[in-house]
């Protein structure tokens, strides 16, 4: 077995052929690109499925919100319907009687806040009377903030919900109206 200096060894020089080194460099280079090449295809399938995934989630959100929102308003139009139905079969309803039929449909909503009849576009009996009294006797057709929802009403003989509209007691509200008798 020869033995090497090491000094000779690092002084001397390696003649590598220049197409090898040529070789070489293209495999590195075409490795690098093959290999950042898959990394990238990679980390856009991982995105795509984050995407899909939070997408996934959102609709699943909406979805439960919605359905909450339609048992809430189903929920409302039951007391109007309620409402309707005894107004149909007690038309001439006086104000003692409809606020005791009132305050047993808002115990069992207490989101609602007030009961109202009109008759002929006038509110003429209200639950409760309490902060409301200057709803009593107002014409919605001169009301312009609930005039197109009365129409709208009338029109198509079915209730309807607008909102939020600042009421004439001062606050701010949803109102769902529906035609009666």
């Amino acid at each position: 077995m020869q033995q090497y200096d090491t000094q000779q060894i690092s002084m001397k020089k390696f003649n590598i052929p220049k197409r090898f080194s040529f070789g070489l460099s293209f495999s590195l280079l075409s490795f690098l690109v093959l290999f950042f090449g898959v990394l990238l295809f990679a980390s856009n399938i991982y995105i795509t499925n984050e995407d899909e995934e939070r997408n996934s989630i959102l609709k699943q959100q909406l979805s439960i919100t919605a359905d909450k929102i339609e048992d809430i308003i189903e929920s409302r139009l039951y007391i109007l319907d309620e409402l309707e139905s005894y107004v149909r079969v007690m038309p001439e309803i006086d104000q003692a009687a409809f606020e005791v039929l009132a305050q047993t449909m808002l115990e069992r909503d207490p989101v609602v806040r007030s009961l109202q009849l009109a008759r002929n576009s006038v509110i003429s009996h209200i639950y409760p009377v309490t902060n409301n009294e200057e709803a009593l006797g107002h014409f919605l057709l001169d009301d312009a903030n609930q005039k197109a929802d009365v129409l709208l009403m009338y029109k198509l003989h079915t209730a309807t919900i607008s909102g939020p509209l600042k009421l004439r007691q001062g606050e701010k509200a949803w109102w769902f109206v529906n035609p009666s008798v």
